[in-house]
Parts: structure tokens; sequence; C-alpha cells
């Protein structure tokens, strides 16, 4: 079971702030949201176990995973 946490305006966008899922085996975080069919601009951000990763990132059972825009600040 994987844990997805989403943040900020991506709450209201994807229609949840937090999931739990079975995903098969050597899927990657690319296969996770092509298999949610998450309509997400390329600049979104998402971290596994509390570190940045990209779409090719292999999930695992356990995992945690964060979705949240991009930051800026000033």
């Amino acid at each position: 079971m994987i844990h997805i946490h989403t943040f900020a305006r991506y709450r209201e966008k994807l229609g949840f702030d937090y999931l739990e899922l079975k995903t098969p085996p050597n899927s990657t975080l690319a296969d996770l949201m092509e298999d949610l069919k998450l309509d997400l601009p390329n600049n979104a951000l998402f971290a596994i176990n509390k570190r940045f990763s990209g779409l090719d990132t292999q999930i695992k059972d356990g995992d945690e995973i964060a979705i949240m825009p991009p930051v800026s600040g000033g």
C-alpha cells in the first residue's frame, strides 16, 4: 500500500488530500500518475518519503508520496 498526499492548490484540482493505493511491483511514479489519470502541469513537484523525486523513480509498498505545486519565494 502506498500513501499519496496532495498539497496547496493540487488538493482542489485533484479532488483529494490523501489516498491509499496498492500498486503493482516495479511501478514508477510515472506509471502511478498515468494509472490515476492525473492531469498535472509539467512543473509539478513530487517527493517520495520526503525526498524530491522524478517521474522515473520506482515506488514500492509503504512509500509516502507527496504531490505539490512549484514553490517560489522572495
